[in-house]
């Protein structure tokens, strides 16, 4: 027995070994270059308008999406409002602006998800922020703010305003570096920012608990350290032909509920579902998942294979990629498809983390 301790130790030693190390190149790397910006030895472009990032410093999940969508509610009815990202995992190159006819496949799934929930708004995609912002103040000169969704590694456009998520039970100060973990840099850049959101909180944090990650965390006197939580919202048909129904009625007449997703941290949803219908069967598939003709035909025999009725329950993420494939879904599956939203609640500091957005937005230059 203390042989195969001993062996197992081993293992798990070398294991971390072969992590750790890479990880500390990474480090290096990522820390130098962050220095270079710090000293102005690398140029970053200030805007001229308004610019608010939201980031976080541990690959994905934390729940940027959903408060880039807080930020709209919060400022589009004073202010001109738009959103600007990357575009990952899109199939086109450069500057794209979205319009009636975007899907997923020209601005990216999280983009396109922004989109379906304000298709009013102008949403814009650039993996280079600074002609991502220039072109979109040329093309709209009433332009005020501009929210930089997923920048914060960013350094050549200077954001003015740095907002990084966190979530409660995966703090950035109890991560590592890639490969090791998921931070995408050091633990000190998060001195950078002028706002840490601790998100997917569990419930209202106690003081003790908030005094308790403010240290871990190190906050800094010119930070503002806010707690939010996520809760769902009502359920919505993704295609025509699906009839509008709550999660209530889903339940009151006795669904068999498919659980579809291509998110990095499904589980909370499956449990939320979990809680409320008998049946509940799940589909999972890849983080940014690229949904083919052989899912859809794979999914459909999965509905068709569970207790009648059933439907399908999906992650607004999802349904930005599903949309994409309507022209080719089988007749069942057009009936079925329903979209459960997620929102952003703070809690008791909801007025500090509003006001610290309104104060900087307000504020002369």
């Amino acid at each position: 027995m203390n042989r195969e301790k001993t062996k197992y130790r081993l293992k798990e030693g070398l294991s971390t070994l072969l992590l750790a190390f890479p990880a500390a190149i990474y480090g290096l790397v990522t820390s130098v270059r962050n220095r270079l910006y710090d000293h102005n030895l690398l140029p970053a472009w200030q805007p001229p308008i308004k610019t608010v990032c939201i980031g976080n410093l541990a690959v994905g999940g934390t729940g940027k999406t959903p408060h880039v969508a807080y930020l709209v509610r919060l400022l589009s009815s004073r202010y001109r409002v738009a959103i600007l990202s990357r575009g990952y995992k899109r199939r086109t190159h450069g500057f794209y602006l979205a319009n009636e006819a975007s899907t997923a496949f020209e601005l990216g799934d999280e983009a396109m998800q922004q989109h379906m929930a304000f298709p009013d708004l102008p949403i814009a995609v650039c993996e280079n922020r600074r002609e991502g912002i220039e072109r979109m103040i040329e093309q709209m000169p009433d332009l005020q703010i501009v929210l930089l969704d997923d920048a914060f590694q960013h350094r050549r456009v200077r954001a003015g305003l740095n907002m990084i998520l966190t979530e409660q039970d995966a703090l950035y100060t109890s991560d590592h570096l890639m490969p090791w973990g998921r931070l995408r840099e050091s633990r000190r850049s998060a001195d950078r920012a002028d706002v840490i959101v601790i998100s997917k909180c569990h419930g209202a944090v106690s003081d003790e608990e908030s005094g308790r990650i403010a240290q871990s965390l190190q906050i800094k006197p010119w930070q503002t350290i806010c707690f939010s939580m996520m809760r769902y919202g009502s359920l919505w048909p993704l295609c025509e032909q699906t009839p509008s129904m709550t999660l209530e009625q889903i339940g009151e007449q006795g669904y068999s509920v498919l659980a579809l997703t291509g998110i990095a941290h499904p589980a909370p949803m499956i449990q939320y579902l979990s809680e409320r219908f008998q049946c509940v069967e799940h589909m999972a598939y890849a983080d940014h998942h690229g949904f083919t003709e052989t899912d859809l035909a794979a999914i459909v025999q999965k509905l068709q294979q569970m207790a009648p009725p059933a439907v399908i329950i999906t992650t607004e993420k999802d349904a930005a990629r599903l949309q994409a494939m309507t022209g080719q879904y089988a007749d069942r599956m057009k009936k079925s498809v329903y979209v459960l939203p997620i929102q952003v609640d703070f809690m008791s500091d909801t007025n500090m983390f509003n006001t610290k957005i309104m104060n900087y937005v307000t504020e002369d230059k």
